[in-house]
């Protein structure tokens, strides 16, 4: 309660001091985020994304890269994308994440964090564009993005209830070699795989084969949470916590001990994440029937 507190007054002092000022707009999402209110990270980042956009046209493009040569700009998207994804917020994924999609169709070189930030537009349109439009879109060229292509591929397969697709979307993801200089820096293989892993345990879940989806999940959600990779990033590299599904599958396969126990584990990752919230409330209902 006094974290909620303080980014309130934060938020709202800092919209007092600088309204047209997208790096100041942005700052109480870092503790927005990790307070658990990721409907407001979504809501400030938007502003300050929108922000950046009339202070570019202003401009006449300000750069070569457009919008995107603005200073934070490319941060805001990607803490904007964070919160959204983590509430729900479709909207405004899709408003941020549809464009880095459409630019990394054609991109023949990016930066690791281009990369990085075009990943989370594949997981937005995944989650919240029909399938039917995630399955249209054409390959991207830089190997990372193939990965997050094939990912995305897998959740829309998955949303429509065909395993068997989903399950081969995750095999067709190449994860590059780890022990690069330039992969370490931004954790590109170990994304990669997570969302093998991911679509695994989804395809499994799929198939009732709960007790299988198991290990997929404890797989991706120790990947996710070794301190380097939880570390490397803010918001973090991997969309939700991985651990949520592990609860998930656990409750599913008849654990509810141990469904409770990784549940009540995912809130220390992620604060009030909605996934583990709606799954602790589950048990209790249950208890309460009993």
């Amino acid at each position: 309660a006094l974290a909620d507190r303080f980014a309130e007054a934060f938020a709202e002092r800092l919209g007092s001091l600088a309204p047209k000022s997208q790096h100041l707009v942005h700052m109480a999402s870092h503790t927005f985020y990790w307070v658990g209110r990721y409907a407001d990270a979504a809501r400030v980042n938007r502003q300050a994304v929108q922000v950046g956009i009339d202070q570019s046209k202003a401009l006449g493009g300000g750069s070569p890269e457009g919008v995107f040569g603005l200073p934070y700009h490319a941060h805001n998207v990607t803490f904007g994308l964070g919160g959204a994804l983590m509430a729900g917020d479709a909207e405004t994924a899709l408003w941020l994440g549809r464009p880095l999609v459409e630019k990394s169709t054609t991109d023949v070189e990016a930066s690791p964090f281009e990369q990085a930030l075009a990943g989370s537009g594949y997981v937005a349109i995944a989650l919240f564009a029909e399938p039917t439009e995630v399955l249209k879109i054409m390959p991207p060229r830089l190997p990372y993005l193939q990965g997050m292509w094939h990912y995305a591929r897998g959740e829309a397969y998955a949303r429509l209830g065909n395993a068997d697709r989903a399950r081969k979307s995750g095999e067709a993801i190449v994860v590059p070699p780890g022990d690069s200089k330039a992969n370490r820096s931004w954790h590109g293989a170990q994304t990669l795989l997570i969302a093998k892993a991911v679509l695994e345990g989804r395809a499994a879940m799929l198939e009732g084969r709960h007790p299988e989806a198991t290990p997929a999940f404890a797989r991706g959600a120790e990947l996710q949470e070794q301190p380097a990779y939880s570390r490397a990033a803010d918001p973090p590299l991997w969309w939700f916590p991985v651990r949520r599904n592990l609860a998930q599958a656990r409750l599913a396969a008849g654990d509810s001990a141990g469904a409770r126990t990784e549940a009540n584990a995912t809130l220390k990752v992620r604060p009030k994440d909605p996934g583990a919230l709606a799954l602790l409330a589950k048990l209790e209902a249950a208890t309460a029937d009993r």
